[in-house]
């Protein structure tokens, strides 16, 4: 903002005079309970059925009023907890989350007694392993830049990772490190892309 930040900077960024990879105004998507609309946002606008699908995800509200807290449903989770994960929706990297089958009973009552207080900030997901691979659990990405003109996509997908033995948050921000992800056909030699071909395929849009 103005003012917690650089006066006129945003006016600089909208007329592309300041180059940016953060786009002014989008913050918003970084809170958790966005996600539980992405897939009814992509019917609407795009009148397309999502080819990857969201995880269930519920928030601890009622569906009738979400600022009153659904007890069935928190009774459930306490009771159960290592079959879920919460998620307050304002957090910040792996802040605040609890991941169910990472918990001792101790630990978990007392997240548990944390969410009580305010049960509209969360939403849960039953637990849902990542993906796995040489003592390591990761999340894979596959970052485009989409352009009016044409998209650019990598040659290779990145994703965070973290010992399978750790607590289960690859963020960057508590113990998660950044890694690259080859996709190897066994039938055929191992051609490494960064030596053979330009780092970014450029995809003109149909």
């Amino acid at each position: 903002s103005e003012k917690n930040g650089v006066p006129g900077l945003f006016d600089a960024i909208v007329k592309g005079k300041v180059k940016t990879s953060s786009t002014p105004g989008l913050e918003f998507i970084g809170d958790k309970e966005f996600y539980m609309y992405v897939e009814k946002l992509v019917k609407y606008y795009l009148n397309e059925e999502p080819i990857l699908r969201n995880l269930p995800t519920r928030t601890l509200g009622l569906k009738s009023n979400p600022n009153l807290p659904d007890l069935e449903l928190f009774k459930q989770m306490a009771a159960e907890y290592w079959k879920y994960v919460l998620k307050p929706v304002d957090g910040r990297g792996g802040d605040g989350i609890m991941i169910g089958p990472k918990e001792n009973p101790e630990s978990a009552a007392k997240i548990l007694e944390q969410i009580k207080k305010r049960f509209a900030w969360y939403i849960e997901q039953e637990y849902t392993p990542l993906s796995e691979g040489e003592g390591y659990i990761m999340d894979l990405r596959y970052l485009m830049d989409v352009g009016h003109e044409d998209n650019l996509a990598p040659m290779t997908c990145s994703g965070r990772a973290i010992s399978r033995d750790g607590n289960g948050k690859v963020n960057l921000s508590i113990s998660g490190r950044e890694t690259t992800v080859w996709i190897i056909d066994p039938k055929k030699p191992f051609v490494s892309p960064i030596k053979n071909c330009p780092y970014l395929l450029k995809k003109k849009k149909p």
